[in-house]
């Protein structure tokens, strides 16, 4: 009788597990919350700090210009680490990329979107990606690089169904064509000329391994292109 004294009742002991399991159940939903409007501040940020668009060019590391880029890049790393990767590789993540200034190829929409799988994709305003490309694991897409005593600033261009493997890394002024590839672990400079369409590159600094196959669609549309070759691309 003492024990049952101090057991809770049925309904009570009903009631404590319903609310344990409601918490259980929002508890995922409040983490997705959180992190959309952690992304969306970070947007913010990106778009106040650098008053607008990323631009092209060289500034001195003592510039006030480089502070600003500074600060952001910092802030981005921070939350790579530990917030933006939950999305990588799904829709939402190449959407909130575009709010950062990422740009589009015209046709990349629907099944065309390309695969994002990394969470180093920085300096958005100056990466350029065609429809269905594909960007792996751990590869790094900078739009910038500090040398010499500068920050240089370069547009990056990855052309429509060009790859990107894993770990893999394109510096400022790197240009893939439409269907080239990028071996993982290779780095693509912006010194190497771009690189032709549907041919496979590796290593540092890169080599032609062999051509590839041109899909029927492309050969039957005329030829191919060269990665900033869309008259258009959507920010």
């Amino acid at each position: 009788q003492l024990c049952h004294h101090f057991l809770p009742s049925p309904a009570i002991a009903g009631v404590n597990y319903t609310l344990l399991l409601a918490a259980l159940l929002l508890l995922p939903a409040a983490y997705l919350l959180f992190l959309f409007c952690f992304m969306a501040s970070l947007t913010i940020t990106k778009w106040v700090v650098m008053q607008g668009r990323y631009q092209e060019g060289s500034y001195s590391t003592s510039s006030f210009y480089y502070m600003r880029w500074a600060f952001v890049n910092n802030l981005l790393s921070f939350a790579r680490r530990n917030f933006v990767g939950v999305f990588k590789g799904i829709p939402v993540y190449t959407w909130w990329l575009q709010s950062m200034g990422l740009h589009l190829a015209p046709g990349a929409i629907g099944l065309a979107l390309p695969r994002l799988h990394s969470d180093d994709i920085t300096e958005f305003d100056l990466i350029h990606i065609g429809a269905g490309a594909m960007v792996g694991e751990q590869a790094r897409v900078r739009g910038a690089v500090v040398e010499g005593g500068y920050l240089h600033l370069r547009p990056v261009f990855i052309g429509d169904h060009a790859k990107v493997g894993a770990q893999a890394t394109l510096l400022p002024g790197a240009k893939l064509g439409e269907g080239a590839e990028l071996a993982p672990a290779s780095v693509l400079s912006g010194r190497s000329p771009e690189l032709p369409p549907y041919t496979m590159w590796e290593g540092s600094p890169v080599k032609m391994v062999r051509r590839l196959p041109v899909p029927k669609e492309a050969a039957a549309a005329g030829g191919v292109a060269g990665a900033g070759s869309s008259s258009s691309w959507r920010g």
